[in-house]
């Protein structure tokens, strides 16, 4: 899609908004959402806004079209030295709103207007003045979360440019949370590759009323997706969802299943503020059952893909794997059931069954007739990688430090083969 970032561009969104709001003044009280983007009102807005922009209001409709019983408005909002106004520049009154989305994005600092005394007085009285006033923080603006009453001793620190090609994602402290319903989990990670990336190197908070939903892989960038309770009559609320992940600007070249993920996790987000959360969403579960469904894709794979006779013991895979789904549905129903005798010895030995088939597996595959490969360790302050924009002749002839290593995925050996002595 071209961005022009043109008047016109802002324009069209802008009427799309109003005419909903037209469509809705006909129709069933909605649920006002406001998306306030740390942009002037009026002029065009910048790309990431508007990529958000246009995925809010897919999502909204979506939410339409699912449920005319309970229907959804948005409205854009902007930031302003006298406060949020809405995208015309006249005040708003943010009343009106059941739940707010506020982004930062483009520019991350925390120098501009959306951290001025007006904004964050503005923000303060939305949340305090209802109950059921909600807020999801997205991008640079988590960092908000400490000064609307959310958590202390917020710590950032800047993510370097072009850092963002990286693979991203988050790790659920909980799979089974209500936030993470719909989402694909590969590995344990809900990747959002290239459809948002983090928009700090770290984000911490520390808080009793600040708990985590999602964590970051060990390689990745440590900004981790929290809530924000508040109680009421006793019953713990998600007033506020922190989410400091940007969307990125070639968002239509994404993967589709990253984009996916992102869209759904921002779908849950704006259906689940403002509503009782389960404690247990942001504690790491006793036990979280192997990925079955993968080996079971993988022997079905064998049986399309290859002669039955070429596959060895492949009705004893499925034996043994149908055996293991009934071992570890027993042992969720007595962990459910308050059992805890030999419930640790239990997780061991299905964890230790499941590598153990997994290998297996992977090795009865007629292909797979090697045991290791040559690989290169880089030196990942020195990647030899140029930007898009340049070529090879950039780079320097020395100071890589580069490992040239022999992995056997047998036996797990990891060995080292060649080491230049400069590097």
């Amino acid at each position: 899609m071209n961005r022009n970032h043109s008047i016109s561009l802002t324009t069209a969104l802008l009427a799309a908004f109003l005419s909903t709001f037209a469509a809705f003044a006909q129709s069933a009280e909605p649920r006002y959402v406001g998306l306030l983007l740390d942009e002037p009102a009026v002029a065009p807005m910048r790309v990431e806004s508007d990529i958000l922009a246009e995925i809010t209001q897919r999502i909204v409709a979506d939410f339409n079209k699912a449920n005319a019983d309970s229907l959804y408005a948005l409205q854009l909002l902007a930031t302003s030295d006298a406060g949020i106004v809405d995208r015309t520049g006249a005040r708003s009154n943010m009343n009106d709103f059941e739940t707010l989305l506020v982004y930062q994005g483009d520019v991350i600092a925390q120098n501009t207007a959306l951290f001025n005394e007006k904004v964050v007085a503005d923000l303060t009285e939305y949340l305090n003045s209802d109950p059921e006033h909600s807020v999801v923080f997205l991008g640079g603006s988590v960092a908000l979360f400490e000064k609307l009453g959310f958590g202390a001793n917020l710590k950032t620190t800047a993510l370097t440019f072009g850092e963002d090609r990286a693979q991203n994602g988050v790790i659920p402290t909980n799979p089974n949370a209500k936030i993470f319903d719909g989402v694909d989990l590969d590995r344990g990670i809900a990747w959002i590759t290239n459809a948002a990336f983090p928009a700090f190197n770290t984000f911490a908070i520390e808080g009793d009323n600040v708990s985590t939903l999602a964590g970051a892989p060990a390689e990745g960038h440590l900004n981790p997706f929290l809530v924000g309770v508040s109680e009421i009559d006793g019953q713990p609320f998600a007033k506020a969802f922190a989410f400091g992940w940007r969307v990125n600007p070639i968002y239509d070249s994404a993967p589709e299943t990253y984009k996916a993920n992102f869209e759904r996790l921002l779908t849950n987000m704006i259906e689940q503020v403002g509503k009782p959360i389960d404690p247990d969403d942001c504690v790491k579960p006793r036990y979280i059952a192997p990925n079955f469904d993968a080996i079971q894709r993988a022997l079905e794979g064998y049986e399309d893909d290859v002669d039955e006779a070429g596959v060895p013991r492949l009705e004893d895979h499925f034996a043994r794997l149908a055996n293991l789904r009934e071992r570890s549905q027993a042992l969720e129903d007595a962990i459910a059931n308050g059992e805890e005798e030999g419930i640790d010895e239990k997780i061991s030995a299905i964890q230790i069954d499941y590598d153990s088939l997994q290998q297996d597996v992977m090795f009865s595959y007629p292909d797979l007739d090697f045991a290791s490969f040559l690989y290169v360790r880089r030196n990942p302050n020195q990647l030899g990688l140029p930007e898009n924009y340049n070529s090879n002749s950039v780079l320097p002839k020395t100071g890589y430090n580069d490992e040239l290593r022999r992995f056997d995925f047998r036996s797990g050996e990891n060995k080292l083969v060649f080491k230049p002595e400069k590097g």
